[in-house]
């Protein structure tokens, strides 16, 4: 599903390293749980079909709520703009930590525990 136009400060928030590979991490392990078999792929698209008419739904109400959205969204990329200014570190790649201001590799062994869980 794509990102509405007027809800921008969810692609603001994929631009945080650590957010954008949680979001991969995530969709990979549904795809892998939703294929598992017939009654978890029925379920799970059931459940996808009916977010995507409550999506319709809240479109077709108009402006009104599309007002709110948007003023929503104003300030969520506000928000989210101060917090990259206030911590910098976010936009670091996933695979480093800031430890008392020395920036080291994470473990092999967590990355690949954590992986190997996922699929």
């Amino acid at each position: 599903m794509d990102v509405p136009k007027s809800v921008s400060c969810i692609e603001k928030a994929l631009e945080i390293p650590v957010v954008e590979s949680v979001t991969h991490n995530v969709g990979k392990f549904y795809s892998s749980v939703k294929s598992k078999n017939r009654v978890s792929m029925l379920g799970f698209s059931t459940i996808e079909s009916g977010v995507t008419l409550c999506f319709r739904g809240i479109n077709s109400l108009g402006s009104p709520l599309h007002k709110s959205i948007e003023l929503v969204d104003s300030v969520a990329c506000v928000v989210l703009d101060e917090v990259k200014h206030k911590y910098p570190g976010i936009l670091e790649p996933t695979d480093t930590v800031n430890r008392g201001g020395s920036v080291r590799k994470c473990p092999s062994s967590v990355s690949s525990s954590y992986s190997n869980r996922i699929g």
